[in-house]
């Protein structure tokens, strides 16, 4: 690939154009006479290369091995500590409580193990620094870093809170789990099997709902579905014609269908 190269951009197939036919082939001649020793060379390179890269990703993994360890350690002996302050506190007064409980002289300390221990072992974001024992370069006081403690269990609580509302909106925003509609999907295929021998076409009918009259004329461009139970789960939007002749849009789920049968069979989804 180097040989390539340098034949390209040194324009060297020009310069021996450029010779008489003596000097061009002298030094054809030379170029095959060390053209052996150049490739011993490159494969010497080659190797050294590998050696190279080999020694660069042992020493690549023996550093995060020594990370690794180090994070061990450091994991080990804040646990141990903070079972020396009377395990992870977790409340507000719980904190006052611990706190009463030791001395003047071992608050900071206690109070410095509980703000690392959630910050190295735990993982907390320090978040505008407040998992931080100094500040200027000098040890915060007991009142900073109770202070800051409270926050990071406020801010904690917030996140559960935020958590379990995002469950609660999501399980209402779908009361239908994916069990039931495919038991009330496996149910109408039945039904709509039966019906179907029984019937070979479906008449059209219009029928009246609370505050207008709900078409079955189809949509513009949407064919009527040959298996109306493949419905059941959809998103649909349905046009509503009211008594004064204008009409709205509704959007709803489809929950599930019913089969009526007078003279011939219709099916109507049911949905919220």
């Amino acid at each position: 690939m180097e040989g390539i190269t340098m034949w390209t951009q040194n324009h060297t197939a020009n310069w021996l154009e450029s010779l008489d036919e003596a000097h061009r082939e002298q030094d054809l001649r030379q170029a095959r006479e060390d053209s052996r020793e150049q490739c011993q060379r490159y494969v010497e390179r080659l190797a050294d290369i590998r050696q190279q890269r080999q020694k660069a990703l042992a020493m690549k993994r023996e550093k995060k091995e020594a990370k690794e360890q180090r994070d061990r350690t450091k994991k080990e002996k804040l646990t141990q500590k903070l079972q020396e302050v009377g395990g992870l506190w977790k409340t507000p007064s719980e904190i006052e409580r611990q706190l009463l409980s030791l001395q003047s002289g071992q608050r900071v300390k206690a109070l410095q193990t509980q703000l690392t221990f959630r910050r190295y072992v735990l993982g907390t974001p320090n978040t505008g620094k407040i998992l931080n024992v100094m500040a200027g370069g000098k040890y915060l006081s007991a009142e900073k870093l109770t202070a800051n403690l409270k926050c990071v269990l406020r801010q904690a609580e917030d996140e559960r809170g935020e958590r379990q509302a995002v469950q609660q909106v999501s399980g209402q925003a779908n009361p239908l789990s994916s069990l039931s509609l495919q038991a009330e999907k496996v149910k109408f295929q039945k039904i709509a099997k039966e019906e179907r021998q029984r019937h070979t076409e479906a008449p059209k009918k219009r029928q009246k709902t609370q505050g207008g009259t709900r078409s079955s004329r189809a949509v513009p461009n949407t064919p009527a579905p040959d298996k109306p139970e493949d419905l059941i789960s959809k998103r649909v939007q349905h046009l509503i014609e009211e008594f004064d002749g204008s009409s709205k849009w509704y959007y709803g789920i489809i929950t599930g269908l019913k089969i009526m049968v007078n003279v011939g069979k219709e099916t109507a989804p049911t949905g919220k």
